[in-house]
């Protein structure tokens, strides 16, 4: 089974589809790191993917955002 707790990426940013509790964390493991696979596919059909690492921390008003190095992947995949 695919379980996918994030919405699609718009604009280079990744957010939550239900804002996360930390004291009842539902990814896997229950350790409030989220696994994600990102897979873009160009118009030629040129697929790439990255792995990335989410933790949920238990503060107010945390912001995901995307690291350079992912946004320039993504525009990588974005022009071939």
């Amino acid at each position: 089974m695919h379980y996918s707790p994030c919405s699609p990426l718009k604009g280079g940013k990744l957010s939550f589809r239900a804002t996360p509790d930390f004291e009842t964390p539902k990814d896997a493991d229950q350790n409030n790191v989220y696994k994600l696979e990102l897979k873009a596919t160009d118009a030629a059909g040129n697929t790439g993917k990255k792995v990335l690492s989410i933790t949920v921390m238990n503060v107010d008003g945390v912001v995901i955002s995307l690291p350079a190095s992912l946004r320039r992947w993504v525009r990588q995949i974005k022009k071939h």
